[in-house]
């Protein structure tokens, strides 16, 4: 998935033949002949214009004798920041190298926290590249969407995983303080219909509420920031919104086309007036995220507050500005 692959350059960006006469143009010898191959996503497509290199060229007179020569232009090489180690082992374990000695279909991120690099971006099932234009069909039908990839481009419901970020941002803003406490008795619902899943905790604060993972709290602490301020601070952390960063020079349309990062939705439910912020606060419904969205939305607590976008080239090198949240 990362990795992309290549398909035949389509005819209408195929030279048909040399230049009739004279020296060719440095356009002239980056432009795809018949049979050439380009890449069509992930990293092949990128940084194609990189990894692809130019054409030599030479002309030879009556005699025989070279009289221009053109030397060919090797392809860059290009580096991610995967650790490839690293992304393998958790790639077996999703596929069934675990204690339930169980395949699951879904995806992991793993973030350099001091740096923001992108270590692992696994997603199962996948394919083989070796082998991708012959079973293209059989790919692209696969009922378990492996042509999908779930890291980057799927969205799901965050569920609990928000209620670290959410709790950042309900003491960044001072509508709660750490030893605030609610009252987590199913008595004590303030709102009808779901969540209804209360546990009765009993007095808890922010602490205990992580560590319980209290919808009550969390429902409680959305109401009292509010269905503005709550949206803001989810996209504030990097929610509803692409969040890898690329190098400069390529354009934020050609990354889109290679990985089909997806942004995810925040927005309350909108079914009520006012509109309740109860499911943003526990990331059900119209909390959706993707996987490497809520990684880094960890990271960015692991930084005392510290927002960095992640990256996944390492060369070319990208170029990321921190910034404070919290």
């Amino acid at each position: 998935h990362l990795i992309g692959h290549l398909r035949t350059v389509p005819d209408e960006l195929v030279q048909a033949e040399e230049p009739e006469s004279g020296l060719p143009t440095r356009t002239d010898l980056l432009r795809y002949h018949l049979g050439d191959v380009q890449g069509a996503a992930g990293c092949e497509l990128l940084f194609e214009n990189l990894l692809r290199g130019s054409r030599g060229w030479i002309a030879y007179d009556a005699n025989g004798q070279e009289k221009y020569r053109f030397e060919q232009t090797p392809g860059q090489d290009v580096q991610v920041t995967i650790d490839i180690e690293l992304h393998r082992r958790i790639q077996q374990i999703l596929q069934g190298a675990n204690s339930l000695g169980q395949a699951f279909l879904g995806g992991a991120v793993v973030i350099d926290v001091a740096t923001g690099e992108i270590r692992a971006a696994v997603s199962n099932p996948e394919y083989d590249l070796n082998t991708y234009n012959e079973k293209y069909a059989a790919i692209i039908q696969d009922p378990d969407r492996g042509w999908c990839n779930r890291a980057l481009a799927e969205i799901y419901e965050t569920g609990s995983t928000i209620k670290p970020t959410n709790l950042l941002g309900g003491l960044e803003t001072h509508t709660v303080t750490a030893e605030q406490t609610f009252d987590c008795d199913i008595n004590n619902l303030t709102w009808t219909g779901k969540p209804s899943h209360i546990l009765n905790h009993g007095w808890v604060d922010g602490r205990r509420a992580i560590k319980v993972s209290c919808n009550y709290y969390f429902v409680r602490l959305g109401q009292l920031m509010g269905v503005e301020k709550l949206v803001g601070w989810l996209k504030t952390s990097g929610f509803a919104n692409p969040v890898i960063a690329w190098p400069e020079g390529e354009l934020t349309d050609r990354a889109n086309a290679a990985f089909r990062e997806a942004a995810g939705h925040v927005a309350p439910i909108g079914r009520e007036l006012p509109p309740h912020p109860r499911f943003l606060s526990i990331g059900r419904n119209e909390m959706m995220g993707t996987i490497i969205q809520i990684a880094n939305s960890i990271a960015t607590i692991a930084r005392d507050g510290v927002y960095l976008a992640p990256v996944l080239s390492k060369s070319p090198p990208v170029k990321t500005t921190p910034r404070p949240i919290a």
